[in-house]
């Protein structure tokens, strides 16, 4: 049942970040038990994508090294954001809880010390962004994501900033350098604010 929680949890989590393909699917009797010919694996394989500019993406992080997702990249957190934390609650409240309610505790002490950056492309050159705990991110944007000709807007919890940009070959190549990734190739980036 533990395990059983802690997964139903985590998909719950990612149904409401908006994972539009997260399913759990359990067996009765099976308790921590799986069945590896449940799915026929060469076909779910074989039919997943990914996507390498998604027009929305989340990223969730609190490790100053883990901070980017697809085109979005957090450069700076909020002071209280934390990798590690203790988890504060009255001892007497903790002893009343059942194991589901304590992990549910933890997670949302958590979600406190986590960043979350989302951001949507609306259409070309043209962002809207939304974050607590951020204090400044970068836009990574390949050509198809921007016209060089028109200001790029984006706007941020609600502030609208304008960038001119142009492409950039030092940026194409610093990015393939970090990542090795030839599906996004970003000409460009936004540094907000």
């Amino acid at each position: 049942m533990c395990l059983f929680f802690s997964l139903g949890l985590a998909f719950e989590r990612l149904k409401a970040a908006g994972a539009p393909d997260a399913q759990l699917i359990t067996f009765p009797g099976l308790g921590h038990d799986f069945k590896f010919d449940a799915v026929e694996w060469g076909a779910f394989l074989g039919e997943a994508r990914r996507d390498p500019c998604p027009k929305r993406v989340l990223r969730l992080c609190a490790d100053p090294h883990e901070t980017r997702a697809f085109w979005i990249d957090v450069e700076k957190t909020d002071a209280t954001i934390r990798e590690e934390f203790t988890p504060q609650v009255d001892a007497k409240r903790w002893a009343g809880m059942d194991d589901g309610e304590k992990r549910r505790y933890v997670a949302e002490a958590a979600d406190k010390k986590t960043a979350r950056l989302e951001a949507e492309m609306k259409a070309p050159g043209d962002f809207v962004v939304k974050g607590e705990g951020v204090r400044s991110f970068r836009l990574l944007l390949c050509e198809e994501m921007f016209d060089a000709k028109e200001a790029v807007k984006v706007t941020w919890n609600g502030r609208l900033r304008i960038r001119k940009l142009a492409p950039s070959k030092q940026t194409v190549l610093l990015d393939f350098v970090e990542r090795f990734d030839r599906t996004f190739l970003p000409v460009a980036e936004v540094q907000v604010p």
